[in-house]
């Protein structure tokens, strides 16, 4: 997979340690040892980050760790989404028009109201089947069995 952040001249992008104290002041704490903070020099200077790769078949969302507002795309078209109502810092944007397609998937800050953000903790949402359709495919499979061993102990 290839990953890439797309920074100005002066800006910076910081793999933070996420007990060091230098950040505790943002409000943002990541969910496991390390985050990722985008620093712009000025609030003219644009920034980006990228991967390459597969968005995986069944997907519903991408969903990740934020602050501040994105605006998210696959090769080139806006996905929907936003923060979740009860968790502000949680982002999760549409992508199940794209399961198994290839391409570049870019998030690009909306720094209205400040400079810089912090990202952490990228995963894909896949639903699990629910239980009723677990049970109807059970439950085929055991007539199905049924019917077979029926058929097999008439000779």
């Amino acid at each position: 997979m290839k990953y890439e952040a797309v920074l100005g001249l002066a800006s910076y992008a910081t793999l933070v340690n996420s007990g060091n104290s230098r950040y505790e002041g943002s409000g943002f704490r990541g969910e496991g040892r390390f985050f990722l903070s985008l620093q712009p020099e000025s609030v003219l200077e644009s920034y980006s980050l990228s991967q390459s790769g597969t968005i995986p078949e069944g997907a519903q969302f991408i969903m990740f760790k934020g602050m501040g507002n994105w605006n998210v795309s696959f090769n080139g078209q806006s996905l929907v989404g936003g923060s979740i109502i009860d968790r502000q810092d949680l982002r999760r944007f549409y992508v199940s028009p794209f399961g198994g397609q290839t391409g570049v998937l870019r998030i690009d800050p909306d720094r209205v109201g400040g400079l810089g953000t912090s990202l952490d903790s990228f995963e894909f949402i896949i639903p699990e089947p629910s239980i009723m359709s677990l049970a109807v495919f059970c439950g085929g499979f055991f007539l199905l069995m049924a019917r077979c061993r029926k058929v097999l102990s008439r000779g």
